[in-house]
């Protein structure tokens, strides 16, 4: 038996320091977490692009590098790189010094190809690339079109999270069409009348990620590309035949094949002919199998150990919000972003809040009346009817995700109104409840992209974390949340005003509080402010709207979806009858764009 110890110990040993001795051979990568490409194109078919990086190092890199494919375009113009950490900005410098914080600039065929200087260790850095792709829209006889991938990934390295963002400025594109370019599993939405989203969780090497949008030739009053013929029709049949199917998505993924790694031939073990061979080799599995636990969980342990740390190093680098109460909003977040901050989870009573908050901001105006709804062998229910209607001239100060919420509901009324009551009778079906199940899942998508934007979060150590920004803002909500619990519990009446009340009110909902408002409301208001603003002030109101409405509408929609068809993810933002979804690209010869880009 000492002889297989002292044989044991050998292979444990050696074991024990193969995946150190792994690790430090092969101890330089680098991925890319996260992309966020924002656009947007003028009338004269330029476009602007910004686009975010999440670059994460595993070992010493001197910099990266950012090919930019400008065919099908007159070039490229504008460039700025620069470096986000947090609310700070690093611009760099385009010369040839090769330094820190620096740039060069070199034009091959159809590429600009950028080398940017910035040497990181063992970190995660956000890139911020912007510049202006000049004449990359085509102006037809019958409609304007932009076609153009914006990231090929040449590499073996897999992007993940790209998002993609295209904003009209001005006029009005509700009969745009619009689609992904890029793999199948990509989705494709409209925000508003003004601002298509397109979104891949993961980009594979050998794949690119664009869109393709027609809109009203009128857009491009200044084009700089024009083709005197029409399009539209020719543009629109190409990419409903490249439209994927569930027999063309298969052969996609089954091609996809040869980006997996091959495993290995298994050797059958040389048979060594001893009484002992398999208690041996028992015995040293059993012991290997238990050395590599404790390994892990060193590992894990040691990994936990430097993440607090370097999680406390950032933490230090702001002083942190430590005050038990916060007696005013702490910010203007939205309260659908408020409630992502707070527990990253977003309910359809999450509506309620939002257009409360429009109602407090002068873009929505609201009416209630009742009515009583007829039961077939009961005595009728007294029901109230909101009634909300849009003040179109505020629109700009809507983020995108209230615009979006706007332009869903106003879909089931006479825009700029829409009611309650009209949503609840349209929604009865399976297949439009289905839709509004979908518009929701849509909408929850953009207030986590708004937060990604800002962004919330920074990584540390392969973990999200909240930036000391927005830790600090989860912070003051959270004492925000304790003052109002404090105000609602005493007699002390004067420390809210009446106006305060209903600006707060939205963000009470937001914070978990209504059943406690519900009960206080009484105290807070004469009668005229019951009367006059009744969603704010009028306990039954807010009872009804909260409860009674929107309880029994969510158990509706619960009912009329539990039944998933298979197709309930393929129609990504289609549902007003626009094009979305993802295809191959169509005649990927008009297609320009695209462009990698590395670490070095």
């Amino acid at each position: 038996m000492k002889k297989y110890f002292k044989y044991l110990v050998v292979l444990l040993l050696f074991i024990l320091l193969l995946p150190y001795h792994t690790v430090h051979a092969d101890s330089k990568s680098f991925s890319i977490d996260r992309l966020a490409i924002d656009t947007i194109l003028n009338t004269a078919g330029d476009i602007e692009v910004s686009e975010v990086y999440e670059y994460n190092f595993k070992g010493d890199f001197n910099g990266i590098t950012r090919n930019i494919n400008f065919s099908e375009s007159s070039g490229v113009e504008n460039i700025e790189i620069s470096i986000l950490d947090g609310s700070n900005k690093v611009i760099f410098k385009n010369n040839d010094s090769k330094q820190n914080e620096t740039y060069t600039v070199a034009t091959d065929g159809n590429y600009k190809k950028l080398t940017i200087y910035s040497k990181n260790s063992n970190k995660v850095v956000k890139f911020n690339i912007k510049y202006s792709i000049i004449g990359a829209a085509t102006k037809y006889n019958d409609a304007g079109e932009l076609f153009r991938k914006f990231y090929e990934n040449s590499s073996n390295t897999d992007i993940n999270n790209l998002s993609l963002k295209v904003n009209f400025p001005t006029g009005n594109l509700k009969d745009a069409k619009y689609w992904g370019i890029g793999p199948a599993s990509g989705t494709a939405s409209k925000a508003d009348v003004n601002n298509f989203l397109f979104s891949i969780a993961k980009l594979n090497a050998g794949e690119y990620f664009g869109c393709r949008i027609l809109f009203p030739t009128d857009y491009l009053k200044d084009a700089k590309k024009v083709v005197n013929e029409d399009g539209y029709n020719r543009i629109y049949n190409e990419q409903m035949n490249n439209a994927y199917t569930p027999e063309n998505t298969a052969n996609n993924n089954t091609n996809n094949s040869k980006n997996s790694i091959t495993p290995p031939t298994n050797v059958p073990p040389k048979n060594y002919d001893t009484d002992n061979s398999s208690s041996v080799g028992i015995f040293i599995l059993v012991s290997t199998i238990l050395l590599l636990a404790v390994v892990l969980i060193l590992h894990n342990a040691k990994e936990k150990e430097k993440f607090q740390k370097e999680l406390e190093e950032y933490r230090s680098t702001e002083e942190i919000f430590t005050d038990t109460y916060c007696e005013s909003l702490p910010s203007d977040l939205s309260p659908a972003l408020v409630t992502y901050l707070i527990s990253e989870y977003i309910e359809i009573k999450d509506i309620v809040a939002t257009l409360l908050n429009l109602s407090v901001r002068n873009i929505l105006t609201y009416t209630a009346n009742s009515y009583v709804e007829k039961k077939l062998f009961n005595k009728g229910e007294e029901k109230i009817a909101f009634t909300f209607s849009i003040n179109t001239k505020n629109l700009d100060f809507c983020s995108i995700h209230e615009r979006y919420l706007l332009n869903w509901l106003s879909s089931y009324g006479d825009y700029p109104s829409f009611s309650l009551k009209d949503i609840e009778e349209q929604t009865t079906e399976r297949g439009t409840a289905l839709d509004f199940k979908n518009k929701f899942d849509d909408w929850k998508i953009l207030i986590k992209t708004e937060a990604d934007s800002k962004p919330f979060n920074i990584k540390i150590r392969n973990r999200y974390v909240l930036t000391n920004t927005y830790n600090n803002e989860h912070l003051k909500w959270i004492a925000f949340k304790k003052f109002l619990l404090k105000y609602l519990a005493s007699n002390e009446k004067a420390l809210i005003s009446t106006e305060q009340w209903k600006k707060y009110l939205p963000y009470a909902l937001a914070l978990g509080l209504t059943d406690k408002i519900i009960e206080f409301s009484p105290n807070l208001a004469n009668d005229n402010y019951i009367y006059s603003d009744p969603l704010f002030y009028n306990m039954s109101y807010l009872n009804f709207i909260y409860y009674d409405f929107f309880d029994d509408f969510q158990d509706q929609l619960i009912e009329n979806t539990t039944d998933h068809s298979s197709n309930n993810s393929s129609d990504f933002g289609g549902g007003f009858g626009d094009g979305g979804g993802f295809t191959s690209g169509g005649d990927s010869g008009s297609c320009g764009g695209g462009g990698d880009s590395g670490a070095f």
